[in-house]
C-alpha cells in the first residue's frame, strides 16, 4: 500500500542567513514555501544578529499559532562551520565563534531546532526539488557565489558531512599563493577572489570608480563595460577550474550554481560552464551543469528536510513517493 505525507500535516519555520539579508519562512510537509519574507538587511553581527534572528522566527511561530498550524519544528541555514550539536564554530562574516544557536534557539522557541550550514542545506534542498519535480540526481554539488563561497556534497542521495560535520568549505580552496587575506587569515583562498565582494573589490581598484554591489557591476557588464566583463568571467574562471577538478575526483551527476552572484549573472554561468567541463571525456557524459532552480528558497527547503529526516529517520523515497512512483 502506497502511503503519502498529508502536506498541511505539520510545518516547520525556516531561516536562511545566505547573503546580505536575512530570508525566514514556513514550509509544508510537502516541501512547499507557504510563507516567506526577506528582511532588508542583517542586523550588524553577533548578539544584534541573534535577535534579529529569534523575533523573526517568533514572528512566523504566531502568524502559525493564530492559523493554527501546528510547528513541528525550526531550521536554521547559517554560513559558517556547524558543530553537530547546531554550534555555530567559525561564522567570522557574522560574528559567531563557538556559539551553540541551536541550545539559544531551543530555548527562546521553546521547539526543536535544527541548525545547517547554509550552502549544505541549499544543496539538500536542491537534491530533494530535483527529487519530486524534475530528475533524480543522487551525486551532485552545489556551489553557492554571494558574499562568501560555500558548497554542500550529496552522494548516493544522502548529504556528505564529513568526520565532523565540516565538509564543504570549497571557498577555502587555495587558488593563489600569495593571494588577498581572506576573513578566515589564510591567503589566497577563493572567496577572496569569487565572491561578491572579491569582484567588487577588484573592479574598484582597476577602474578607480566606486560601486555598490554585484548587481550594478554585472548591469555594468551587460552594458557594454569591458572591464566589468573582464572581472566577472575571471573569478568565474578560477570558480570552474575548482568545480572541475571536484568532478574529476568525485564523477559526479550533476553541479547546481546558486548564490546571488550565480542568479544575477548569466556571465559568470557561462564561463563556469565552460571551464567546469574541462574534465576527463569519460565524466563529462551526461554531466549537467545548471542554475538552481529554487533560487534564495534553496536554503529554506532545504533546513525543513532535514528537519523531516530528524523526526521521522526513514527513507525519503518513503516519505516522498512521487519520483519513485513515476520512475519505476
Amino acid at each position: 500500500m502506497l502511503l503519502e505525507v498529508n502536506p498541511v500535516g505539520g510545518y516547520f519555520l525556516a531561516a536562511d542567513l545566505t547573503g546580505p539579508s536575512l530570508c525566514f519562512g514556513i514550509v509544508d510537509l510537502s516541501l512547499q514555501v507557504v510563507t516567506m519574507q526577506t528582511s532588508k538587511e542583517l542586523c550588524s553581527q553577533g548578539d544584534k544578529l541573534y535577535t534579529q534572528l529569534r523575533d523573526g522566527l517568533l514572528r512566523l511561530q504566531d502568524d502559525c499559532k493564530i492559523k493554527s498550524r501546528n510547528v513541528l519544528g525550526v531550521g536554521v541555514a547559517t554560513p559558517g562551520l556547524i558543530g553537530s550539536d547546531g554550534t555555530v564554530l567559525e561564522a567570522d562574516n557574522l560574528g559567531w565563534h563557538h556559539f551553540n544557536l541551536r541550545e539559544h534557539l531551543e530555548k527562546d522557541l521553546s521547539s526543536l531546532v535544527i541548525v545547517q550550514n547554509d550552502s549544505n542545506a541549499a544543496a539538500y534542498g536542491e537534491f530533494q526539488y530535483n527529487s519530486l519535480h524534475e530528475m533524480r540526481i543522487d551525486n551532485m554539488l552545489y556551489v553557492s557565489v554571494d558574499t562568501g563561497v560555500g558548497s554542500g556534497l550529496v552522494f548516493n542521495g544522502q548529504l556528505y558531512r564529513g568526520a565532523r560535520g565540516l565538509a564543504g568549505e570549497v571557498g577555502h580552496i587555495k587558488v593563489s599563493s600569495d593571494g588577498l587575506q581572506c576573513t578566515c587569515g589564510r591567503r589566497g583562498c577563493l572567496e577572496t577572489v569569487s565572491s561578491a565582494p572579491g569582484m567588487i573589490r577588484d573592479y574598484q581598484q582597476k577602474s578607480g570608480r566606486l560601486i555598490e554591489s554585484f548587481y550594478e557591476l554585472a548591469f555594468r557588464a551587460n552594458s557594454g563595460d569591458v572591464l566589468a566583463a573582464s572581472v566577472i568571467r575571471e573569478a568565474a574562471e578560477v570558480t570552474g577550474v575548482v568545480i572541475a577538478n571536484h568532478i574529476n575526483m568525485l564523477n559526479l551527476d550533476a553541479v547546481v550554481l546558486g548564490g546571488g552572484v550565480c542568479m544575477t549573472s548569466d556571465l559568470f554561468i557561462q564561463v563556469i560552464r565552460e571551464y567546469a567541463k574541462d574534465t576527463l571525456p569519460e565524466l563529462r557524459e551526461g554531466l549537467v551543469v545548471r542554475r538552481s532552480s529554487l533560487g534564495s528558497q534553496a536554503g529554506l527547503i532545504g533546513v525543513a528536510s532535514l528537519s523531516i529526516n530528524y523526526l521521522f529517520p526513514i527513507s525519503s523515497d518513503v516519505l516522498f513517493p512521487r519520483y519513485a512512483a513515476t520512475n519505476s
